[in-house]
């Protein structure tokens, strides 16, 4: 499973199987057997960490700052992206995390379409790796499901905030004021999707 966390992207191009590192190296793909690890791959990796690794510190740089710029921070973040995608696999903690402080600044900038684009490719890997019923997968998910309420996507939002609900009722306590708060959001985008079903 740790392996996992860092992993990269299959060098063949049609195939979406995670690739592993172990002490001796990159494994084969499980899936379709791709094994040309050479120097190009290395240094896509190589790079791909490197600018993850000072884009994080750079991104907190900007937080802690006096005035701190929502829209430098997301920019930052777009930039290491586009580094990331080509190697670093959708499940690569590092990759998840930029996409984690992508997710809450279109928040904070009220994108809320990209904010959902964002929010959707952090769920594989907060499934994968959280506990079943861990909080930090709950509050992911209420958030997205809000998001989706607000953009009117709302079969989307109520699958979300019902995974959600079963999740942090577990974790938190169904008498919680967050789990209430959610209850209301269910409450009101099934009323929604009743009115639209109605018509």
């Amino acid at each position: 499973m740790d392996a996992l966390k860092s992993s990269t992207k299959c060098g063949n191009a049609f195939c979406t199987n995670p690739i592993i590192k172990n002490e001796s190296g990159f494994v084969p793909c499980k899936a379709c057997g791709f094994s040309n690890f050479d120097q190009s791959y290395y240094r896509l990796l190589q790079m791909a960490e490197e600018i993850t690794d000072a884009t994080l510190i750079t991104i907190s740089g900007m937080e802690n700052s006096s005035a701190p710029n929502p829209s430098d921070v997301l920019e930052t973040c777009e930039e290491c992206l586009r580094n990331q995608r080509p190697i670093l696999h959708p499940l690569n903690v590092k990759y998840v995390r930029i996409l984690d402080k992508a997710f809450d600044t279109c928040i904070d900038l009220q994108f809320w379409e990209p904010a959902v684009q964002y929010g959707l490719q952090t769920l594989d890997c907060y499934k994968k790796f959280y506990p079943k019923y861990d909080p930090n997968v709950g509050r992911q998910l209420m958030k997205l499901g809000k998001l989706q309420l607000y953009l009117q996507h709302l079969e989307d939002s109520l699958i979300n905030l019902q995974q959600a609900e079963v999740i942090l009722t577990v974790s938190v306590g169904c008498e919680a004021q967050l789990v209430k708060e959610l209850r209301e959001l269910i409450d009101q985008c099934a009323e929604q999707l009743r009115r639209i079903h109605s018509l």
